[in-house]
């Protein structure tokens, strides 16, 4: 076996190890002080913060996903979240972090990218989930069943995520599904928890890492290193059946 095969081998490992990780548990979330993240860009939590405030929410926490920071513990990420003045949606802002399984991608020539990012969430009276964002270049993984993702580009302005995000929400209106109203910070992590439960299920049923998620990755030129983690993968799979 040579060693590019090995080297191959321990990726895909690797890789699958990370998506358990972070899709094998509920998430542990602990508030913080955002202030202390020096390694970040306050400017950007700050002016995002006074963007949502002026669009009517209110700010609710800065959180830590501890799960998330486990699997990349050189690069701590704290979340600030906000709550619509009719409750019917959480706005959050963060910086994606270039993780360890970026960097891994990037190792085998694909490159995701980490920014700087703003969503919108709303759980929804049918059990779903809306999710809202500017994350079109940076988060590249395949959709998820009962997870509604729209994805925007990333120098999408936040009041227009908001509006697509408001526009969506009435088409489900048309339906009869409505946006179930949050309180306060408790109630917000607990539609997390749940939120977190439906991707959980859903990557453990197709085994964590699919096709699509290395395919939407990978550009044009990557296609080779795709197809190369792809088979990979495959193997890892097939020893330990």
């Amino acid at each position: 076996m040579s060693n590019e095969h090995l080297e191959n081998q321990a990726s895909a490992e690797k890789l699958l190890q990370t998506m358990q990780s972070l899709y094998g548990q509920q998430h542990t979330f602990q508030q913080v002080d955002g202030k202390t993240f020096r390694n970040l860009d306050q400017a950007f939590y700050r002016q995002t913060q006074t963007m949502l405030e002026k669009l009517g929410f209110r700010s609710i926490a800065d959180i830590e996903d501890v799960t998330v920071s486990q699997t990349n513990p050189a690069h701590h990420t704290f979340i600030r979240i906000l709550l619509s003045g009719d409750r019917t949606t959480v706005g959050a802002c963060y910086q994606f972090p270039l993780s360890w399984l970026v960097r891994l991608l990037q190792w085998i020539g694909l490159a995701p990218k980490g920014g700087k990012a703003i969503d919108f969430e709303s759980e929804l009276s049918n059990g779903s989930f809306l999710v809202t964002s500017n994350t079109l270049e940076m988060d590249t993984t395949a959709d998820i069943p009962n997870v509604h993702r729209q994805q925007l580009p990333h120098n999408t302005p936040a009041e227009q995520l908001l509006t697509r995000h408001r526009e969506k929400l009435r088409e489900f209106g048309k339906q009869g599904i409505q946006p179930l109203k949050v309180n306060n910070y408790h109630e917000i992590e607990a539609a997390q928890h749940r939120l977190q439960a439906i991707k959980n299920n859903y990557r453990a049923s197709v085994g964590f890492v699919t096709d699509d998620d290395i395919d939407q990755t990978a550009t044009d030129r990557q296609r080779q290193a795709a197809e190369t983690l792809k088979q990979a993968m495959r193997d890892v799979r097939s020893s330990a059946d």
